[in-house]
């Protein structure tokens, strides 16, 4: 399966000792709330390319991933 890089918009919270936070993500139309950021840390996106801060984020009782590049924010969407 094909996946694409997907810039979305994302509401982010500045902590003073945990940095940049995601508190809700733009999903088409539709705003949905972070539940739970589960880790932090630089990484790499292999599949789509860029690398930069990758969040692993609960939403929706699920994991997900999502990439915050030098200013812009990114999820990997499958096409196909």
């Amino acid at each position: 399966m094909e996946v694409k890089k997907e810039y979305i918009s994302v509401t982010a919270r500045f902590d003073k000792d945990k940095g940049i936070l995601p508190v809700s993500i733009q999903w088409e139309v539709v705003e949905i709330p972070v539940d739970k950021v589960e880790d932090v840390r630089n990484a790499a996106s292999m599949r789509v390319g860029g690398f930069g801060v990758r969040y692993t984020v609960r939403i929706q009782n699920k994991s997900r991933l999502l990439w915050f590049e030098e200013d812009k924010w990114f999820v990997k969407k499958r096409i196909g």
